[in-house]
């Protein structure tokens, strides 16, 4: 062994076991103390067994006394001797606790973080966020220490001095400082008077200031100080925000008297994985699968409704499509449904997670948002956290898509986007393309796939690229000012409604041919807002174009059309919707019409085949395998949250004809009288009725679903004609009325109140 390495390793062995001499010593004195005040008043037997106290601190732990720091009272604590190290953190990774380092830099040789570097077991481990280090100290039982409690044991609790040893100044012999980190404890001469060795240097230390929280970093590190003025004393303020997370660790903190896990660390070794050469990537996420309806689409119904107001969080949640949804477990196993996600079962690092992509064995998750947005993979077979990414130093999530073999995030930055991509068999960086104002994209509007290339939208026009290695391999092909795109089935379409739209080949960018000209519907409209005469999203299925030509002011409404895109040909077009939305589906196309109306065409002639009332309007719908023969399934979710399950049943469903009665009541406190509830307009679906004399009424129709009973009145003072304070502007809470069957659904009474504007 070299010489100064076993010289090292002699002055930490020396000084851990004077650290736990000195904790014995501590306890062995307490223990007695507690026995003769005990005997003191107890008369206790000879021979007879005493009961141990309960420890002050854990063995690895130093209590630190209490006292007051500034403005803030610290009660006594325990505070880790040491950084949480390597071979620590790794136990938590294999029990499932804690999410695995990041590989950060993958061209780095040898990588820069000691959880894949050979012999580094006892070092402290860095390269953790703070998600990661507040995973380690709850699994251990502990918690991130407040920024106070560090300070306090840093400073020598009420000795203020500059540094933990003291007012000497900082060197390599009292802190680890120098191009990579040393075990913990190989710096004895820098312990705090309560024994605590590396509070400078090693590694920065996360902290949570007032006890709660966003963590702040703090300590310096192996690269000297963590502060613009280099400033490593104990009273330097923290970093903030972290410009390179590998000088980043953590040690815990836990109040006196407070039993903790035992962590084993024997057999650790570097991850191996991280560190190996290139290979081809595994598919891990499969495509979904397709599945041939076995029923007509005149047979579309709902199978099962949750409303908003049921649940704050689910207690299960499960795979459909490329998402998750809430469903009862009896209906889910009754359709099918498989592997889902119990989030009470969850390890205590993915409370704040929710699932929101199945890639095969693995569970997408996303916690946070903004600057703080994280991405899991969560193994549902074996619950372990396979990986986590954060993307605080680059922006928030802004759009992603899962690929066979990587998670691609397009990331939303001060200046300009950043795409990035990640392998889902482990996170690791794959590629990362950051835009530039006059390189390829500065801002990207969306992104799609097709498993091997995906393609982006941006501010320089469309273009496609490697999914797995970001090589750019067309484009950027201009698109118009806010024109949309459209892409599937080896074509990718630009919106063009003045010179026909653009039908370019997904594979090399080339123009194929243009579609018939709309001269008269204006600019580009796909994907815009409704109130500016947007429409959704246009679709490209099987070969064919579905798009709205959308509406003209005080002409016509949106109307949908149905094109070949190998010939050109127009094969059907549709009026009487609303155009703001569009999902097809193998011989569906799902689109909305007034009155919160989903309708179901053909996709083959576009003849309306079902109609579901759904009371709100839809804002997502989503169609997957499942349900057997109800299948394929349909998933709706409106603009009060409220998610339906629709599917296909063994008999044509019948619209309902229902009667919906109710009165309305004044609510005196906000200066509504009983005049008031006469003739008030009321909608229940498309039809308006008004209430009588005494606030009764009663609205008949026909629908499958549900219908919505609202206030159909003036919405502002300027409504009303004449002088606009001769009446009292009222309204009600809206009713959902789910139809069940009963064919009369009395409301009672509905509060009708006055209502201010803001």
């Amino acid at each position: 062994m070299d010489k100064s390495r076993q010289t090292k390793g002699l002055a930490r062995a020396t000084v851990m076991d004077q650290l736990r001499t000195v904790r014995q010593y501590e306890l062995g004195q307490r223990s007695l103390l507690l026995g003769l005040v005990v005997c003191t008043y107890v008369s206790c037997a000879a021979h007879e067994v005493s009961v141990e106290p309960t420890p002050v601190c854990p063995e690895s732990m130093a209590r630190v006394d209490g006292g007051r720091l500034g403005a803030h009272d610290i009660a006594e604590f325990c505070l880790d001797l040491t950084e949480v190290t390597t071979a620590a953190y790794a136990s938590c990774v294999r029990d499932g606790g804690c999410p695995p380092v990041p590989r950060r830099s993958p061209a780095a040789q040898p990588p820069v973080c000691n959880a894949y570097i050979s012999g580094r077991g006892e070092h402290p481990s860095n390269c953790l966020d703070a998600a990661q280090a507040a995973a380690f100290c709850s699994w251990a039982g502990k918690r991130v220490p407040t920024d106070s409690e560090w300070m306090w044991a840093a400073q020598g609790r009420g000795r203020a001095t500059t540094y933990p040893w003291g007012h000497a100044p900082v060197d390599d012999v009292r802190a680890c400082l120098g191009s990579t980190t040393c075990g913990v404890g190989e710096r004895p001469a820098g312990s705090s008077p309560d024994g605590i060795v590396d509070l400078v240097g090693n590694v920065g230390e996360w902290t949570r200031p007032g006890g709660f929280g966003a963590l702040e970093l703090r300590g310096g590190s192996f690269r000297g100080a963590t502060n613009t003025n280099s400033d490593l004393s104990a009273h330097a303020p923290p970093l903030n925000p972290v410009p390179d997370l590998t000088i980043a660790g953590v040690r815990c903190a836990v109040q006196t008297h407070t039993a903790v896990r035992t962590i084993d660390t024997q057999g650790w070794q570097p991850d191996a994985q991280a560190v190996a050469p290139k290979q081809v990537l595994p598919d891990v996420a499969t495509p979904p699968p397709t599945q041939v309806a076995q029923r007509p689409l005149s047979h579309l119904a709902p199978l099962s409704l949750r409303l908003a107001t049921e649940s704050k969080k689910p207690p299960t949640m499960w795979p459909f499509g490329q998402t998750y949804i809430e469903i009862d477990a009896a209906k889910a196993g009754t359709l099918g449904f498989q592997h889902s996600v119990e989030i009470g079962k969850l390890p205590p690092a993915l409370a704040d997670f929710e699932p929101i992509h199945p890639a095969g064995p693995l569970v997408l998750m996303h916690a946070g948002w903004r600057r703080s947005g994280y991405f899991v993979a969560f193994d549902r077979d074996t619950a372990a956290i396979r990986w986590q990414a954060n993307f605080e130093s680059l922006g928030r999530s802004y759009d992603r898509v899962v690929t066979p073999k990587a998670l691609v995030a397009s990331l939303y930055g001060m200046d300009v986007d950043v795409v990035v991509g990640l392998a889902l068999v482990d996170g690791r960086e794959l590629f990362k393309k950051t835009g530039s104002k006059a390189g390829e994209f500065s801002r990207v509007r969306k992104l799609w796939d097709d498993g091997d290339r995906v393609y982006l939208a941006g501010d320089r026009g469309v273009l496609a690229f490697d999914a797995t290695s970001g090589q750019t391999l067309w484009g950027p092909v201009a698109v118009g000012t806010s024109c949309g795109v459209a892409v599937g089935d080896g074509f990718v379409v630009v919106e063009d409604p003045a010179k026909g739209h653009r039908v370019l080949d997904a594979a090399t960018g080339l123009q194929r041919r243009r579609l018939p000209a709309q001269p008269s519907v204006g600019t580009c409209k796909w994907g815009g807002d409704a109130w500016d005469g947007g429409v959704a999203d246009a679709v490209v299925e099987a070969g064919k174009l579905y798009a709205f030509d959308p509406p003209v002011e005080g002409k016509r409404g949106p109307i949908l059309r149905a094109t070949d895109l190998q010939t050109g040909s127009q094969q059907w077009a549709r009026t009487g919707l609303l155009g703001q939305l569009l999902v097809v589906d193998q011989d569906a196309v799902l689109s909305d019409r007034a009155g919160a109306v989903l309708v179901a065409l053909d996709s083959g002639n576009g003849t309306p085949q079902a109609e579901i009332s759904l009371g709100y309007s839809p804002t997502q719908v989503e169609v997957a395998a499942g349900g057997g023969k109800a299948g394929p399934l349909v998933r709706v979710r409106d603009e009060q949250d409220n998610e339906w399950i629709l599917g296909r049943v063994e008999n044509q469903p019948q619209p309902e004809a229902y009667s919906v009665r109710g009165r309305l009541v004044p609510d005196p406190d906000t200066g509504v009288r009983r005049r008031h509830v006469a003739r008030v307009p009321i909608r229940v679906k498309t039809k308006r009725v008004r209430s009588d004399k005494g606030g009764k009424f009663v609205a008949r129709g026909q629908a499958i679903g549900a219908v919505l009973v609202s206030y159909d009145g003036p919405t502002s003072y300027e409504d009303f004609k004449g002088d606009p304070y001769s009446r009292t502007l009222t309204r009600f809470d809206p009713k959902l009325v789910v139809l069940s069957g009963a064919g009369t659904y009395k409301l009672g009474e509905i509060v009708l109140y006055e209502w201010w504007l803001e």
